[in-house]
Formats: structure tokens, C-alpha cells, sequence
């Protein structure tokens, strides 16, 4: 991105058009950014380190975030994280960066509340653009109601939607503090304005954020899902894998690693005669 920065200022010291930008819309231009990910990619730029985002993290964010906040701001940044967590979004599938476009970003009428926002049971989020959806046919993703209401999704997007009331054609989230004049920008619901809050927020906390980014809650979701018991087919639909890859988005406490490392000497200890009755392979593990 320091590249992408530089040549930026180029063209603009220059009077030339910003290479980011698409001439005709003026909004992002896909095909720029496609290239600058397929150069990193045949240059072996090794991804930053991150670490997923858990329950306690969650718990953080919501506190300091209804401690330090003003009201709207705080709804907002608590449904984001949770809605990231629990439906283990990608960034720019809640965010946006630079103006809206309705065809990409997220906006308030993608979220379908079942079976009615007074007293939903579960909610339905329309995803419009996905890394592995080419032909942009879009998805639906649904969760139902935590056990603990004070962490549900579900209840945080019912209070947003109940206290910070908003057209249907206005982004889903606005990141702008409540007293400025200009919350309702053209870019309320920007990447970097959520990153920046949840940084802002870990940092009051006295918690680290130095491995904890945006693709963190993506992580997170992920790596509870496996923990929760949930079987590996469906961590792939939930999280729309059509690969393997998302192994390499699980993640586990190494506290639960030593808890399977001592249940595996309660394993009955019986006499073994390789000769008379030989092991069998588990086929496909190993």
C-alpha cells in the first residue's frame, strides 16, 4: 500500500487522475486493485501476522466502547464487530472506502430482521461483492440469537436499527461521532475509520492490538466455530470457502492443545499383536 500511496501523489503532483479511481464513476477501480493483489502475490509479499479475534475481545470492544463513545458511534462499532464475528465477514463486505456504491457496499437495506425487527429470532445479511463470488451473484448470510444477550448479534443490529434509524439506501454502518456536523458524509462507514476506532479502544483498554487486524474477526469467527464443535463442512459454508483454505484462517488456544495432549493418556491401554491384527490407515487424514 506504500506503493499504491506513492503513486498516488505522483499523478496528483502532476496534475494526472487518480489511478485508483475509476475515470468514468469515479469510485474505486476493481481492476487496480486486482493487479496490485496479483503483484504481491508473484513478488511473495508475506502477509502481515494476525491472530484471530475471540469472545473476550468482543467483550472489550463493547465495554469501552459504551464507556467512551457517544451513543450512535458506540451501537455502530458494536454491531460491526459482532455482525464481522459471528458472519465471518471480510472488511469490505460491511465497509466501504471512498464514496458508497450500491452495488458493492454494504448498505441498511441488506439486513433482513425474521421474522420482524421487534422481536427478531434471527437476521439475514444480503453480502452484494465476495473475494470467491466472480460473477458478483452475491450471497445471503444467516445467524440466530446468542444465548447471552448482552454478546448477540442479533440484538445489537436490532438496536442500532431501533436507536439510529437510517434509510434503507444509506451505508449499514456510520463510524462518524454523533456530534459532528458531518455525519452524514459520503464516507461514514469507511475501513479505515473502524479500524482506527477498534484500535482506539483496545489502546484504552491497556490491550494490544499489534496482531489483531481486520481480517481478525474473520479469524475469530472461524476458529469458534471449531471450538463450539462445529463440523469443518460447515465452518466452509458459513465462512463461503469453496477450498481448504480456511485452515489457514483457524486458529486454537494452546490451552485447549494441552487439554487434548492429557486426555490422549486416558486412551485404555491393551496388549497389541501387529502380526495377528495389524492397524488400519485412516484414510484421507494422514
Amino acid at each position: 500500500m506504500k506503493y499504491v500511496t506513492a503513486l498516488t501523489t505522483w499523478c496528483r503532483i502532476r496534475g494526472l487522475a487518480n489511478p485508483r479511481h475509476d475515470p468514468d464513476t469515479g469510485l474505486n477501480d476493481d481492476s487496480f486493485f486486482a493487479v496490485c493483489h496479483g503483484l504481491k502475490k508473484k513478488m511473495g509479499i508475506k502477509p502481515p501476522t494476525r491472530y484471530p479475534v475471540t469472545i473476550w475481545h468482543l467483550t472489550i470492544l463493547k465495554k469501552w466502547a459504551q464507556r467512551m463513545l457517544p451513543r450512535l458511534q458506540s451501537l455502530n462499532i458494536i454491531a460491526a464487530t459482532q455482525l464481522a464475528f459471528v458472519a465471518l465477514l471480510r472488511i469490505g463486505e460491511f465497509t466501504s472506502e471512498g464514496k458508497l456504491n450500491p452495488l458493492k457496499h454494504a448498505q441498511r437495506a441488506d439486513v433482513t430482521f425474521l421474522p420482524n425487527q421487534e422481536n427478531p429470532t434471527s437476521v439475514q445479511v444480503r453480502i452484494k461483492v465476495a473475494k470467491g463470488d466472480q460473477f458478483r451473484h452475491g450471497s445471503f448470510q444467516s445467524f440466530g440469537r446468542a444465548a447471552d444477550p448482552s454478546l448477540c448479534p442479533v440484538l445489537a443490529l436490532k438496536e442500532l436499527f431501533d436507536q439510529d434509524p437510517q434509510p434503507l439506501d444509506r451505508p449499514l454502518f456510520n463510524f462518524n461521532n454523533d456530534t459532528d456536523p458531518r455525519r452524514e458524509t459520503a464516507t461514514p462507514s469507511a475501513r479505515s475509520k473502524f479500524t482506527k476506532l477498534c484500535s482506539h479502544l483496545f489502546a484504552a483498554a491497556g490491550v494490544s492490538d499489534m496482531y489483531l487486524k481486520a481480517h481478525s474477526f474473520r479469524q475469530g469467527g472461524a476458529s469458534a466455530l471449531l471450538a463450539a464443535g462445529a463440523p469443518t463442512w460447515m465452518v466452509k459454508t458459513i465462512g463461503r470457502w469453496r477450498s481448504d483454505s480456511w485452515q489457514l484462517y483457524a486458529f486454537t488456544d494452546t490451552r485447549v492443545i494441552e487439554r487434548w495432549s492429557t486426555a490422549m493418556f486416558s486412551v485404555p491401554s491393551t496388549p497389541v499383536d501387529y502380526v495377528k491384527r495389524p492397524p488400519r490407515r485412516v484414510i484421507g487424514y494422514f
